[in-house]
């Protein structure tokens, strides 16, 4: 397997970076999503906030679509 950097990857590929980079930014950020401060998600889930995925029920069911699509 080669290395690729950022300038020698083909068009597609960077697509498919920027889609999957999205979707794992959507799956980590749902159980925070509607917490608006630190302190809030300190509350639910202890001081040192989320260090782990969690189980989130409602991330796209509730009506949100990744990214922004839908």
């Amino acid at each position: 397997m080669s290395t690729q950097t950022p300038q020698n990857l083909s068009l597609s590929d960077r697509f498919r970076a920027a889609l999957l980079g999205g979707a794992i930014g959507d799956y980590f950020g749902a159980p925070v999503e509607n917490l608006k401060t630190m302190r809030d998600i300190t509350a639910t889930y202890g001081r040192d906030g989320l260090q782990e995925p969690v189980a989130y029920d409602g991330a796209w069911l509730g009506g949100d679509a990744p990214s922004g699509i839908g």
